[in-house]
């Protein structure tokens, strides 16, 4: 069963006909704001202002690696008088709002770019409308002629596991005729009556929001493959580089530069993990749960549960319904076996982390960190004073057999 059917199953209740009748008008509208709820675009033609089709461009979007030509592709459209989809959902010719911005976009003059706009670059009135309207880069969509895959093209699972969840949850409200209770780790919140989406790039991905429109219950998600939850499904538990300062994260950095210096490297070497298991405890739960974990209230960034997979909310005997899914910690919870997270660096050309060229930092589930057939890592030994020593070095490993945490797969 495809992505599509499975969302027609879940929405067809909503429907007159049991099922999205398209010659109908009221079908489709209603098919369309389903589609548009989980960031999926609407129906060919019907792309709407309010449509998450596409991200804004910018001008990051010309800067990393082989994308410098996009800047080309600006100045040619405006050349050729073909128009550009809006953010405001308007399609507009445009020029240049000086000559010699013409120039740089076409001979993609980056760094003239760059300071000509300054720290509001992506703001800065580079273009013009036949009205004498002016506008500046992130007015612009990132459409197909400019690179871009769609929003939300690199969370579809995400969003999947976000309309499913948001259709059972609001199907159970209904049933119910009114709010609902859901517990999570034995604590009650009640009044829910449905799921929304986390914008931006918090720890939380959606979160479930009571009668008074606050979120309540903070939800990380990562996918499943459809053999079943397994930590080799997902990329990464987060990124650490705003724990810099943590004596791990810095040993780790250290001993990166150091290995470059030996081996006479300039940047990361292609294809290669470099990997260090995580001693401290509360490192591991700020990477799973958020950077304000330890906090006394529960937050987009100090998420309620972290969900692989499926979510699940199974009827109690109370009448409240319980939170889990196919693979899930509660928030305090510490992934062991190949869940756990470990510190990585890998290669990637558009990247320069902790300023080492070519760098990557993530941290992974270890089962996945693991099954890279070059790989380095770097011992967690201690010092009789019960901290780590220094006098560590990366150490080529051999590929280690699995070993999962299933203790709640259900």
């Amino acid at each position: 069963m495809d992505i599509i059917e499975k969302f027609i199953r879940k929405n067809c209740w909503k429907f007159p006909k049991g099922y999205p009748d398209l010659n109908d008008p009221s079908d489709r509208k209603l098919f369309n704001k389903l589609l548009l709820e989980i960031g999926f675009p609407t129906l060919e033609g019907e792309i709407s202002e309010n449509s998450p089709a596409y991200n804004a461009f910018s001008f990051g979007d010309m800067t990393k690696t082989g994308r410098a030509g996009r800047a080309t592709t600006i100045a040619d459209k405006i050349q050729k008088g073909d128009s550009f989809a809006m953010v405001d959902g308007t399609n507009k010719e445009l020029d240049f709002a000086k000559p010699e911005y013409e120039e740089l976009f076409k001979n993609q003059q980056l760094e003239k770019i760059k300071q000509l706009g300054g720290s509001r670059v992506n703001k800065f009135a580079f273009f013009i409308d036949s009205e004498d309207n002016y506008y500046g880069l992130d007015s612009l969509l990132k459409d197909k002629d400019l690179g871009g895959q769609g929003k939300g093209a690199g969370t579809k699972a995400e969003d999947a596991a976000l309309g499913n969840f948001k259709v059972l949850v609001e199907k159970l409200v209904q049933d119910n005729g009114g709010p609902i209770t859901v517990t999570v780790n034995g604590e009650k919140y009640p009044d829910i009556v449905t799921v929304q989406t986390q914008p931006k790039f918090p720890k939380a991905d959606f979160n479930m929001i009571d009668n008074k429109g606050n979120a309540v219950v903070f939800i990380s998600h990562k996918k499943a493959s459809y053999k079943g939850a397994s930590p080799d499904d997902f990329m990464r538990w987060g990124g650490f580089v705003e724990y810099k300062d943590h004596p791990e994260v810095k040993l780790f950095t250290e001993k990166l530069v150091e290995f470059l210096q030996k081996n006479n490297l300039t940047q990361i070497p292609p294809a290669t993990k470099f990997i260090k298991e995580i001693v401290d405890n509360t490192l591991a739960q700020k990477l799973v749960y958020g950077k304000d974990y330890g906090s006394e209230k529960f937050g987009i960034n100090n998420i309620t549960i972290a969900i692989q997979g499926d979510v699940k909310l199974e009827k109690q005997d109370d009448g409240s319904y319980n939170l889990t899914g196919e693979h899930y910690y509660y928030n305090g919870d510490i992934p062991t076996g190949d869940y756990r997270p470990v510190l990585t660096g890998s290669y990637r050309s558009d990247r320069k982390m902790f300023g080492i060229p070519g760098l990557e930092a993530i941290a992974q589930p270890a089962g996945l960190a693991h099954k890279a057939t070059n790989k380095y890592e770097l011992k967690s030994e201690k010092t009789p004073e019960g901290e780590e020593s220094k006098n560590q070095e990366f150490v080529k490993l051999l590929p280690k057999k699995k070993d999962n945490d299933s203790k709640n797969n259900n």
